[in-house]
């Protein structure tokens, strides 16, 4: 898993680890330019914020890696913390209806994501007790980053995904997260049936996502 690599135990977080979050956060957002921290915003330390300015740029490019398992057991049971975002776009329970709980599972791929990107992004690792309170609470805090830093109040990112209900224990596998629906869709060229799709997740409404594009592979 991708790390801020200032954000080292036992310092839980310090003015290197603030400045390349928000260095990733600003890279990732994109476009790529040209950045003269201090003058623009305030910048604790330069040198680790271009750091992680041009590793969210390459990000953007190549996809974050936001699991050490690109496989999702569908026939497993969801964990009992997981949020159950909403699903806008095509009807979810249509996409593999054979199996249960299909949007709570699907949830929790794209909560993890969500984690993975902001805990990078705001340098720092909190534990909630409701997940809900937390999907609500870590897109107000990178929509707040996003507003210091003059970069809009929103960021969206897309994760493509694929099934093939006879590979057990592998049912639904998925992709990087892009920030960019191409190569998003490209990397779903896995050889699996389908259905494929896209899913697509905004900052600015932190409970829903959207699926974009659903197809069967002939």
């Amino acid at each position: 898993m991708i790390e801020n690599p200032f954000l080292i135990p036992p310092q839980v977080e310090g003015p290197q680890s603030r400045s390349w979050g928000r260095g990733f956060a600003f890279g990732f957002k994109g476009p790529v330019e040209s950045v003269q921290p201090g003058v623009d915003f305030d910048v604790e330390d330069v040198d680790a914020f271009n750091q992680g300015t041009v590793f969210g740029q390459d990000l953007a490019i190549q996809g974050l890696i936001f699991t050490d398992n690109p496989c999702v057991d569908l026939n497993r049971e969801p964990p009992p913390d997981i949020p159950e975002l909403v699903f806008n776009g095509r009807d979810i329970a249509s996409v593999v209806p054979k199996i249960p709980k299909f949007s709570l599972k699907l949830s929790g791929v794209v909560f993890g994501a969500i984690t993975t990107f902001i805990d990078l992004s705001i340098a720092l690792k909190t534990h909630f007790d409701d997940p809900n309170q937390a999907l609500q609470e870590y897109g107000t805090r990178l929509r707040d980053l996003l507003m210091a830093m003059h970069r809009g109040t929103d960021i969206d990112f897309f994760i493509g995904c694929a099934v093939d209900l006879d590979r057990r224990g592998c049912e639904l596998a998925v992709t990087r997260i892009f920030r960019d629906p191409g190569p998003a869709a490209a990397a779903l060229e896995l050889g699996r049936p389908g259905p494929n799709f896209l899913v697509e997740w905004v900052s600015d409404q932190p409970g829903v996502a959207l699926l974009v594009e659903s197809g069967v592979k002939q």
